[in-house]
């Protein structure tokens, strides 16, 4: 029997000039004045677990439609 596989999502911000600094989700979301962002972390240790690939591409699809404060986002495993 193998080791469990969890997933994480990967997210960037780009500053502007070429930045872009990559962080994971925290499984949390803020609303500020009716925008909606995403709590994020920069250990991955502290990332939201997805106990499998699709989930957390379910969940990656989702944040794309509402979160406003990343650049990219990415499903990898942890």
């Amino acid at each position: 029997m193998g080791c469990k596989k969890n997933f994480v999502i990967k997210v960037s911000q780009n500053f502007g000039g070429g930045v872009e600094q990559w962080y994971y989700y925290s499984g949390t979301t803020y609303t500020v004045q009716g925008e909606v962002f995403g709590n994020f972390v920069d250990d991955i240790r502290n990332a939201k677990d997805y106990t499998s690939k699709k989930r957390a591409e379910n969940a990656m699809e989702k944040l794309k439609i509402k979160v406003w404060n990343w650049s990219n986002m990415m499903v990898i495993q942890k």
